[in-house]
């Protein structure tokens, strides 16, 4: 398997914290690494267009997945992103305090 790398990774507060991902509960992740990282916004974008599984920028797979939903009912209706979407996608990314 090829390891993940994207230049911006090298500069997440995780990097190197393999172990932690299996060890901690997304919450306590998010809460270590998550709140303060200088990527965050990168990682959520990379997470969230890939789809992929566990915490990317802060949120879990489960979170992305709602707001996936969202955005792609309004992607097929064919209405432009409400600003209530953007507005959660932004408060995300902004948060302090990350998922309770």
């Amino acid at each position: 398997m090829t390891p993940y790398y994207r230049a911006w990774a090298a500069h997440a507060r995780c990097a190197g914290a393999e172990r932690d991902w299996e060890l901690l509960e997304p919450q306590e992740f998010i809460k270590l690494f998550c709140s303060q990282c200088p990527v965050r916004r990168q990682c959520f974008q990379e997470g969230f267009e890939n789809q992929y599984w566990g915490v990317w920028g802060g949120t879990t797979k489960e979170w992305r997945d709602v707001l996936i939903m969202q955005y792609t009912m309004l992607m097929h209706s064919g209405a432009v992103p409400s600003p209530m979407l953007v507005s959660l996608i932004e408060q995300t990314l902004t948060a302090e305090q990350l998922m309770e």
